[in-house]
C-alpha cells in the first residue's frame, strides 16, 4: 500500500506546518528565501575571489581544518592551508597531516601533491617535540609530536604522500 502511494501522481496535502504564523507566511517559504539569498551571497564571493586570485601577483590562499577523533575518544581539529587567521598569509600552504603514536616510534604523513623528494627539507625542533616539513615554500608544516624523540628513523615518498618515522 505505501508503494502505491509513493508512486500515486496526486498531490498529497502536505502536513501542518507547526511554525506557520509565527513569520507571517509559511516558515518553509521564509526558509527557502533565506537558504536561496545565502546561495546568492556565496556564488558572488566566489566570483569576486577567482576575479581577484586571476589578477598577476595575487597569492592564492588556502584555509581549512580536520577533525580527528583520537582513541581516547578526544575530538582535535587542525588547520591546514597557507592562510593564518591572525597573521594573514604563511611561509607555505599547511598540508593535511597524521600523527600515529606507536610504542617504539611515531609516524607522521603528510600530504605534499606536486613537490619531489629532494625538495623536501624536515628537521626536528631543539627539544625534539616538534617536527618541522618544509617543501620548497609550497608546503609548511610544524608538527607537535605526542611524545619527545630521539631521531628520523626513515622518510619516505610517493604519489604525494610523504611518511616520516620518528624513533622514540
Amino acid at each position: 500500500m505505501i508503494i502505491m502511494d509513493f508512486f500515486n501522481k496526486k498531490k498529497r496535502k502536505r502536513p501542518e506546518d507547526p511554525f506557520e504564523g509565527m513569520f507571517g507566511e509559511d516558515f518553509s517559504k521564509v526558509f527557502g528565501k533565506m537558504f536561496n539569498d545565502i546561495q546568492k551571497q556565496m556564488s558572488n564571493m566566489d566570483r569576486d575571489f577567482e576575479e581577484i586570485e586571476s589578477q598577476p601577483g595575487v597569492k592564492k590562499r588556502t584555509y581549512g581544518f580536520s577533525m580527528k577523533v583520537a582513541p581516547d575518544g578526544k575530538v582535535k581539529f587542525e588547520e591546514f592551508g597557507n592562510v593564518n587567521p591572525d597573521r594573514g598569509t604563511k611561509k607555505g600552504r599547511q598540508p593535511l597531516v597524521d600523527v600515529m603514536n606507536k610504542p617504539e616510534e611515531i609516524d607522521v604523513i603528510a600530504e605534499l601533491p606536486g613537490v619531489s623528494k629532494k625538495d623536501i627539507v624536515t628537521k626536528l625542533s631543539k627539544d625534539n617535540k616538534k617536527l618541522i616539513i618544509d617543501a620548497a615554500n609550497k608546503f609548511y608544516k610544524e608538527v607537535e609530536l605526542p611524545a619527545k624523540v630521539k631521531k628520523i628513523e626513515k622518510e619516505t615518498y610517493k604519489n604525494g604522500v610523504f611518511e616520516v618515522t620518528l624513533k622514540k
